[in-house]
């Protein structure tokens, strides 16, 4: 079975070895959005070696969308991964696919539109095309995923656990309102920043870096009563966000899916960290409110 996080710094990693991570994803500038940090390739070169050390696997997050000014960066990013024998790229521009196509890495790409695959037809698609994963939207509830993984041929990824991410613009929306109102604060690259609405007392995460604004929501996804019957339906992959958490929060939090799986009852676990951290506005999200929409 395999836990997936984003890179915190050095100085979590072997935290999050002890707490059951197995593989690390680091992003790096310029070349990827929507993570908790951006790093240097020297930041990356160094963390890519600590985590062989610990025994965790490291993946390259290459998640932006990206234009023609852009591709010469991106295959300078695919030269290094290959130098640092990196065997996971996240994806979400097709452009990336093509690009590790052509050096024969189908099977390294993970792809991750956030929103777009809540059906057996669409994953199977990208999956026949040798991927090595497809993370499912987590838009969709607890039954189609299940139904998902049941059919379709290859890996597939699912969160369990995080901010999840409601909302992406390619403008720099926050800049944009600085400059409406005539202020001259950079609020850019800002990880502490949140939206409420005048009619709901909910905090919704916000960032804006140098690929867009991305809105998150105001609750944080805790998958604890839907991890055994992910599993029984053949899931192995499991995300977990831990953007915008302290570290103990998010280790204590990552301990209650191993205690489900050690027969804790899921309720007692979710309700446990829910009188931890009010805060967190801990949820089942989408898992199982349907739409009126066929996802067949």
């Amino acid at each position: 079975m395999e836990w997936i996080t984003y890179y915190t710094g050095m100085q979590d990693l072997k935290d999050y070895k002890q707490h059951g991570i197995t593989t690390i994803l680091l992003a790096p500038e310029s070349l990827a959005s929507r993570v908790p940090q951006l790093n240097s390739w020297e930041e990356i070169e160094t963390a890519v070696s600590l985590c062989r050390r610990l025994g965790l696997q490291a993946g390259i997050m290459l998640n932006r969308i990206y234009f023609d000014e852009d591709l010469e960066k991106l295959e300078e990013a695919l030269d290094r991964i290959e130098a640092l024998g990196i065997n996971r790229i996240d994806y979400t521009d097709p452009a990336v696919y093509m690009r590790a196509k052509a050096r024969g890495w189908q099977s390294l790409c993970f792809y991750n539109p956030d929103t777009l695959m809540c059906n057996t037809r669409d994953v199977q698609f990208y999956l026949d095309l040798g991927l090595g994963g497809v993370i499912l939207s987590k838009e969709i509830t607890l039954m189609e995923m299940q139904k998902i993984i049941a059919s379709v041929h290859g890996k597939t990824e699912l969160i369990l656990f995080g901010h999840l991410v409601m909302a992406y613009s390619k403008r720099a929306l926050l800049s944009a309102y600085q400059a409406e109102i005539q202020s001259d604060r950079d609020l850019s690259g800002k990880q502490d920043l949140v939206l409420i609405e005048t009619t709901r007392q909910g905090r919704m995460p916000i960032v804006e870096d140098a690929a867009g604004t991305t809105i998150y929501t105001d609750y944080t996804l805790a998958a604890y009563a839907e991890l055994k019957p992910l599993i029984a339906s053949g899931a192995e992959r499991f995300r977990l966000d831990n953007h915008f958490l302290k570290k103990e929060e998010f280790l204590d939090c990552l301990d209650g899916f191993h205690q489900v799986l050690a027969g804790q009852p899921a309720k007692k676990v979710m309700e446990e960290r829910q009188a931890r951290y009010p805060h967190l506005a801990l949820s089942s999200g989408y898992m199982h409110q349907k739409t009126n929409l066929v996802k067949e």
